[in-house]
């Protein structure tokens, strides 16, 4: 191979480390603009950042940080919705979990797996999830969008099991206890 070849290779990857850098950053800390500069550029939704072996994609970075409007730009551009990070927890159950109530149904509509459990054991919903960190309107919006409540979950470290309705009661969630 010439060496001209071997250096626009070095070059053209370490301009995609950059810009899968940059995506994440921008996902991350919710910088709209530069989310959307980016991908105008080029940059795809999906990029993973090569240095995080988290494997978190701006979707996920987005969600997790509550930048909702990030994260319905990165789903409008195409990001993948039924994607799954290291843990086994796709956007749906990072929704859940920061009660971003506003990106259920698009999430659903665009394919995530309402009931998704990562493989950890704890048979851990998103509902679940909702429900263990009281975002009682994220939970209801789930329930709206086909979320199924007679579920069981585990604890992970104290490995006994609980019927998601005795949790939500446990918890006080009364109006959400209405759509059980």
């Amino acid at each position: 191979m010439s060496k001209f070849w071997i250096i626009l290779f070095i070059i053209l990857s370490f301009s995609n480390t950059i810009l899968a850098e940059s995506i994440m950053k921008a996902a991350k800390n919710g910088n709209l603009e530069t989310v959307k500069e980016l991908i105008e550029k080029g940059t795809s939704p999906n990029e993973l950042d090569p240095d995080d072996w988290r494997e978190t994609p701006p979707l996920l970075a987005a969600i997790k940080n509550k930048h909702s409007e990030v994260a319905k730009y990165l789903i409008e551009r195409g990001a993948d919705s039924k994607v799954v990070d290291a843990s086994g927890k796709n956007a749906l159950t990072h929704a859940a979990q920061v009660g971003a109530t506003d990106l259920i149904e698009i999430l659903v509509k665009n394919g995530a797996d309402i009931e998704i459990i990562p493989g950890d054991g704890t048979k851990r919903t998103p509902l679940v999830w909702a429900v263990l960190k009281e975002q009682e309107a994220t939970a209801i919006e789930l329930i709206k969008n086909g979320a199924k409540t007679d579920v069981e979950w585990v604890h992970p470290t104290k490995n006994t099991t609980h019927k998601l309705i005795d949790t939500v009661k446990e918890k006080g969630l009364n109006n959400l206890l209405k759509h059980f």
